[in-house]
């Protein structure tokens, strides 16, 4: 390790238990109650989901996430970006919107924005096609 390494290094959190419980209430809130779930939504490894719940029943100490795990955790948590490092600090989380019930409208719209697309491209196909048969 370089001595520059030092500088970036951040200090184990005062409570690591408290860390990963948060981490895995918050994936609870969200509705991801599953490793499948989790990962689904974008959430960490099967590995990094071991550790946590092992560290949050006191059976394990760990270091601090890699940048790939802090967004993965963040995704599947709904929490804002930064949030995962706040709450290693011991801070709290920040939202990434200000009403749960908002994302699950916004993702059903864009599903049905996405569905209508298809039946577009699909009738253009079959309009085509029969077209072309006549």
């Amino acid at each position: 390790m370089f001595a520059k390494d030092f500088c970036h290094t951040r200090p184990m959190p005062t409570d690591p238990r408290r860390f990963a419980n948060r981490v895995l209430e918050a994936f609870l809130m969200e509705g991801n109650r599953t490793e499948a779930q989790i990962l689904r939504a974008g959430g960490p490894s099967t590995s990094t989901m071991t550790k946590l719940r092992k560290v949050a029943a006191g059976d394990a100490t760990m270091s601090e996430p890699r940048e790939p795990t802090w967004t993965k955790i963040e995704k599947a948590a709904g929490w804002a970006p930064g949030s995962a490092r706040r709450v290693w600090d011991g801070g709290e989380p920040r939202e990434s919107r200000a009403d749960p019930d908002d994302n699950h409208l916004a993702r059903l719209e864009a599903e049905v924005q996405r569905l209508a697309d298809e039946i577009r491209r699909l009738r253009g196909g079959v309009d085509e096609s029969t077209q072309t048969g006549a």
